[in-house]
């Protein structure tokens, strides 16, 4: 039988979710993804007990930068993958929004949080810094980005935990970019700051070996939330 998730629904803090589903359409936007192996320790702990973990365990860091209306907005989600229903997903672990935090908790559940975003390209070179407070959190780079069909690349849902109608429920969002250009780079870092505390979720999810990584320009879509059922 696959390991599932040890995640304590006591420890969530109530999040209302969105009544309806909405798409956050960042429009001129940039965004990367790095995946690497992280501990399965640290993967069991943070994915909801309907959730299995996949062989190795691996976490993810999205970072998008890109404008929603008028706004200029960032947004750095850190993920754990998983299994949900027979299907890939990724289960937001925390997310930094660089704006206001609020939507976006409404989309994807507990664990979003205000802090800085960044994320520069400087030719063939994309660098991604994400703090929080005043203090640092990670940092991701991806040297030697080569062009790629944008079809190579694949996005998995993104699933949350959050409160409807009074219960506890699993929250699916969809990416689903728009791409201009899209990169893949072979020697890609993903280093959480040294000095955060043992418990921080960022630095327990160390990277244990890079997996693959990505670059993209374009419109990216975050579409949600859609409920999946209540946790019992």
């Amino acid at each position: 039988m696959p390991d599932r998730g040890l995640l304590d629904l006591n420890s969530v803090g109530p999040t209302e979710l969105a009544p309806t589903p909405e798409a956050f359409v960042f429009e001129r936007a940039r965004w990367l993804q790095v995946t690497f192996e992280v501990a399965r320790a640290a993967a069991l702990r943070r994915l909801p007990p309907d959730v299995t973990r996949p062989i190795p365990c691996y976490g993810r860091l999205v970072v998008v930068d890109g404008s929603l209306g008028t706004k200029r907005v960032g947004l750095a989600a850190l993920l754990a993958g998983g299994r949900f229903r027979m299907m890939p997903r990724n289960v937001l672990v925390e997310a930094v929004v660089d704006g206001d935090a609020s939507a976006m908790r409404g989309l994807l559940g507990a664990g979003v949080s205000e802090g800085r975003v960044r994320l520069e390209r400087s030719g063939q070179r994309a660098a991604a810094e994400v703090g929080r407070g005043g203090a640092g959190l990670a940092t991701a780079t991806l040297p030697g980005l080569y062009a790629i069909e944008p079809t190579m690349l694949r996005w998995d849902a993104w699933l949350g935990v959050g409160e409807r109608g009074g219960a506890t429920v699993i929250s699916e969002s969809v990416v689903t970019p728009e791409f201009d250009t899209a990169y893949l780079s072979k020697d890609a870092t993903f280093d959480p700051v040294r000095a955060l505390s043992p418990e921080s979720p960022w630095r327990q999810f160390r990277n244990l070996t890079t997996i693959s990584a990505c670059y993209a320009e374009g419109t990216f879509v975050l579409r949600g939330p859609d409920v999946q059922q209540p946790w019992t």
